[in-house]
């Protein structure tokens, strides 16, 4: 092992055979950075790009999640204990299930809203009712990220994380559902979002 004590020792036994040995040793050890850092930038840079590719990865997938959701099917969930007697809220938590079975490193996959102004709620997600892990509809965000809260109200896509809530470490995604019946110089885009997250990285 490299201690403090072996580079005195190093130093001491360099300076004793003059400064043309310490000179050569210093040579050397500016070579070395001069070899490090790039090296080390460059494991930084990869790193980012492998990061930024499996975000752009998850954001594909979910803008495809959200084109094959239909607008009209979703246009009758109110967001309450109500929609457990809806039919249509039943047909989108099976079709949320079977997309989870399809993709298992998909750990939720959810449909949110916003109301009260500012208020970040579920209507439903891939969860079944009797799972602790389970959402009832109209079930309240708390712990929305500011920028989670501001992708909901504005209707944009996000990609975030890794953050921590109650369920753990994750990565989400969000993309707008937009119903493209609206005018297209004006786009009214609705208030819901379909929203994914993978991988718990654990408490």
């Amino acid at each position: 092992m490299i201690t403090p004590r072996f580079w005195r020792k190093t130093l001491l036994g360099l300076s004793s055979q003059g400064p043309g040995a310490l000179n050569q040793w210093l040579c050397y050890g500016i070579l070395l950075v001069f070899i490090l850092i790039p090296g080390l930038v460059y494991v930084i840079w990869a790193a980012r790009e492998s990061d930024q590719d499996r975000r752009n990865e998850l954001l594909q997938r979910t803008r495809l999640l959200a084109s094959a959701i239909d607008p009209d099917a979703i246009k009758s969930l109110r967001g309450t204990e109500e929609d457990l007697l809806n039919p249509g809220y039943h047909r989108l938590k099976l079709n949320f299930d079977i997309i989870r079975q399809a993709y298992p490193d998909l750990r939720f996959l959810y449909l949110v809203g916003k109301r009260n102004k500012d208020e970040i709620f579920f209507f439903l997600d891939n969860v079944p009712r009797d799972s602790p892990d389970g959402l009832s509809p109209g079930e309240v965000y708390h712990e929305a990220t500011p920028a989670f809260r501001q992708a909901v109200c504005e209707a944009t896509e996000l990609v975030e994380g890794p953050d921590r809530d109650q369920w753990g470490v994750w990565v989400s995604v969000l993309v707008p559902i937009i119903d493209p019946q609206t005018n297209p110089t004006s786009p009214k885009i609705t208030f819901f979002q379909v929203g994914i997250r993978r991988g718990n990285c654990s408490n």
